[in-house]
């Protein structure tokens, strides 16, 4: 597949009659399996030139599918997101990676998956944020729940923990006794899963 995306670039690069070198761009990318066996293709492309990344964009999500079975992007059953800005989302994030030396998030829209945001307790109902806020401050869920209703909202995850994906996922692991991605994920040789 790298090899097509190189095409792809390539074309786009003639077509618009620019000079192309292949070391002015990156052309990693991750797959997301979803629960029904369908991959996803999402880029994480670095280029100097909009119109030919736009060139590339439209030409893979045209053909992508077509050529290899695999859906580029969203669908009805899974949507994400990648980025390389901000903290991590306690909700959504489900895996970190590095590409080339940046640090990029990969944001799964949960209300897509079967799992909820929600969860059902004893006390009432919480957020993943919350129930990560518990084991963090190592407090009951009752005690968090009343002092959330009676306005001492007190703790919180220091936005240090949400800077560190290895540090966010022992505390995911410690509050779940889970992974925090339930999805198979491949990824091309420049990109590494922290």
């Amino acid at each position: 597949m790298s090899s097509y995306i190189k095409k792809c670039f390539k074309d786009a690069y003639e077509s618009l009659e620019l000079p192309f070198n292949e070391n002015s761009i990156e052309t990693e990318y991750i797959l997301i399996e979803d629960h029904d066996g369908l991959l996803h293709f999402y880029p994480i492309f670095v280029c100097d030139w909009p119109q030919v990344l736009k060139r590339v964009e439209y030409r893979l999500c045209n053909n992508l599918e077509k050529n290899f079975g695999i859906c580029y992007g969203d669908t009805n059953v899974l949507k994400a997101t990648l980025r390389s800005y901000g903290y991590i989302n306690p909700t959504f994030t489900s895996a970190a990676f590095n590409s080339n030396g940046t640090i990029v998030y990969l944001d799964i829209d949960t209300k897509y998956d079967d799992s909820s945001t929600l969860i059902e307790t004893d006390a009432g109902y919480i957020t993943v944020k919350d129930r990560l806020t518990i084991t963090y401050c190592n407090v009951s869920t009752k005690e968090y729940i009343d002092s959330r209703n009676t306005c001492k909202h007190s703790y919180c995850i220091p936005s240090k923990s949400l800077e560190n994906w290895v540090d966010f996922k022992e505390l995911w692991y410690k509050t779940f006794d889970m992974e925090i991605c339930p999805y198979k994920i491949l990824h091309s040789k420049g990109v590494k899963r922290i």
